[in-house]
Order: structure tokens, then C-alpha cells, then sequence
């Protein structure tokens, strides 16, 4: 009787041989066919920093996440996720933290195959200073008139933010106020131009109040030619992160003969203003078409600017800060610039 069925077993063995083949082949194929592997962004927060300390470098605001399940289980919003840093026990200096991400946020059919396990911040000591609110006034009132007084309300401004990027700055200086033309006193709201790395503690705005006189005598006027002027960069932006198309500008001015003799070079300040959200920018973007603005360093308001040679430059970033180099979601949004803190994942 064994025999017998060892005889049936075996007859006819390749062909059982390759049916089984198949049919391993065919389980094979349908286990692995349904799996899908996919790379998700979960934002970063950062959560626990002692008030007394600042993060004083751009850590990662996205980790990478790389889920596998079938086709089914990976689809589901991302939306929601995100991963945590707790910043509690930061010192001071540059350090590794763990990133904390809760597995129930994803579907339970999933397995993490990668996930970021730490990051590296720099926390520095957080200091408070007031700033003096420098006017930036350009262009020149009426003819007929001169200016008598700039004040500003307030006078000082309250910043905080790391040691190293305060070392240095006394003042926070407003966008410019044009007053080209102006044959009243003027108050105007101005706001303040942004400082890389600092946070103004109030308003974001100040008021400025310019009295005008009219001019009791005929001027000696003349003209005068300032020759390669540097031109530096305004609105927030650091100017190391930016590089300008033309480093020199020429400038003609003229106004009564007796200013116009004691105004030296260096008290004759140029700018562009290249405004990006937290001082950052994209790498190779351009910047063109920016009006060189002029503005005296003392009160010489006798003196017009008549000619800026050349009137209008352009700027291109360098990539410090490049938000494009950075993770985007699965939205397709762009992320923000700072780096999620507790203080401003509500905004």
C-alpha cells in the first residue's frame, strides 16, 4: 500500500513540481505587490525652552518619516502629524535631541521602515535691550520749506533675542518715510524694519512727527558730485546672504552752497531695501529693479538728491537660509521660516 502511494506522489512529479513553483511564485508576488513604501514630512516642535534661553540656529523643521503598508493603509491624512523636541534641560551651546513622534498618529496596518531620531540645536542665552528708533527719512519737503524737527514716539524699542545677534546693534531703524514735496507738518505711522534673529517685545510700529519751517531767506544754492558711494541693504535681510549686481553708486546733489561744502562722503548713506520674511530667501533668487535710496547722516535738509547713477540695481541671494533646500509637506505648502515652537504653532 506504501509503495502504491509513493507511486501516486511521485508520478508525474515535474509538472506538481511547477505548480507548486507557481504557486509560491504567485504568494510572493501578491505579499510584496501590496506593500507600498511612502516618505512623509512631519513638522518639528519645539516645546520646553526655558524663558532665559533663545534657539539661535535654524534647526529642522521637518523630519523624515518613511511608512510601509498597503496601498489602502498609507493614504490618510498627514495633515495632523507632527514630531516633538522638548527643550527642557537645553544648555547652552550646540546639542543632539531626541525627536519624540507618537506611533498611534499613523494607521495601525503601517511600519515605520525610518524616522529621524535626533536633532542638533544651538540655544544661546536670551537677553532683553532698547534699541533707538532711527527715522530713515528720504526725498525733500517743498522748496519753500525746511525741516525743523523729526521725533519719534517712541524713542526706544524693546527687542530680545540671543547674545550674538544683539552684540552690536544699538538701533532699529524704520522703513523710510518719504516726504519729497511737503508743504505741512506730518505725522505718520511707520513701521519698523525687521532685525534677523531678534524680536521686537511691542509694537511693530511708531509714530513719527516732522514740523516743517518756511525758509526766511534766498539760498546760495550749488551742486555737488559724490563719487562711488557703497550702498548697503535694508528691510531685514542680512546683507551676507545677499550679493548686489553693483557694490557703487554716484550721486548728485545740490542745496545751499554752505551745507553742501561741509557735507562730508561718509555722512552721505545709500541703501536698497530687499524685504524677506525672517531675513531669509531662496537660493539664486533675484531680486532686480531696486531703488537706490539716499539718506544724509545728519540733518541736512537744504540738500536734494537730483541724480543717482545708477537709480536701480538688483540683488541675488546666496542660498544662506535657503528655505528651498528644505523639506516641503505633502501639501505642497510652503513651510514657515522659523522653526515650531510652542509660542507659534497656533499661528
Amino acid at each position: 500500500m506504501g509503495k502504491m502511494n509513493y507511486k501516486i506522489l511521485f508520478k508525474n512529479y515535474k509538472p506538481k513540481l511547477f505548480s507548486v513553483f507557481l504557486a509560491l511564485l504567485l504568494w510572493t508576488y501578491v505579499y510584496y505587490a501590496e506593500k507600498n513604501n511612502v516618505i512623509i514630512n512631519v513638522p518639528v516642535i519645539y516645546k520646553g525652552l526655558p524663558d532665559s534661553m533663545v534657539i539661535a540656529n535654524k534647526p529642522p523643521r521637518f523630519i523624515k518619516l518613511e511608512i510601509e503598508g498597503d496601498a489602502d493603509s498609507v493614504k490618510f491624512p498627514t495633515g495632523n502629524l507632527k514630531a516633538e523636541v522638548n527643550l527642557k534641560n537645553a544648555q547652552p551651546g550646540e546639542h543632539s535631541f531626541a525627536v519624540v513622534f507618537d506611533k498611534r498618529q499613523i494607521p495601525e496596518k503601517t511600519q515605520i521602515i525610518y524616522i529621524t531620531e535626533q536633532v542638533s540645536v544651538i540655544v544661546e542665552e536670551k537677553i532683553i535691550k532698547n534699541l533707538w528708533i532711527h527715522s530713515v527719512v528720504v526725498g525733500s519737503p517743498d522748496p519753500r520749506y525746511s525741516i525743523a524737527t523729526i521725533t519719534t514716539y517712541p524713542k526706544l524699542m524693546k527687542v530680545t533675542g540671543s547674545r550674538n545677534a544683539l552684540d552690536g546693534v544699538d538701533e532699529i531703524r524704520t522703513y523710510p518715510l518719504d516726504i519729497s514735496n511737503e508743504k505741512n507738518n506730518i505725522t505718520r505711522t511707520v513701521k519698523l524694519e525687521p532685525i534677523p534673529d531678534v524680536k521686537i517685545l511691542s509694537e511693530q510700529e511708531v509714530r513719527v512727527d516732522i514740523t516743517l519751517q518756511r525758509r526766511k531767506e534766498k539760498m546760495n544754492i550749488a551742486e555737488r558730485t559724490f563719487n562711488r558711494i557703497p550702498v548697503n541693504i535694508s528691510g531685514g535681510i542680512s546683507p551676507s546672504k545677499l550679493e548686489l549686481d553693483i557694490q557703487y553708486v554716484d550721486i548728485v546733489v545740490h542745496g545751499e552752497n554752505a551745507v553742501l561744502q561741509d557735507l562730508t562722503k561718509e555722512e552721505v548713506f545709500t541703501f536698497v531695501i530687499v524685504e524677506a520674511k525672517d531675513g531669509t530667501c531662496a537660493a539664486k533668487k533675484i531680486f532686480s529693479d531696486l531703488k537706490v535710496h539716499v539718506q544724509f547722516m545728519r540733518l541736512a535738509d537744504t540738500v536734494t538728491v537730483k541724480k543717482v547713477v545708477p537709480p536701480v540695481i538688483s540683488a541675488i541671494c546666496r542660498g544662506d537660509g535657503d528655505v528651498e533646500n528644505d523639506p516641503k509637506p505633502e501639501s505642497g505648502n510652503s513651510p514657515e521660516e522659523n522653526p515650531i515652537t510652542e509660542e507659534n504653532k497656533n499661528e
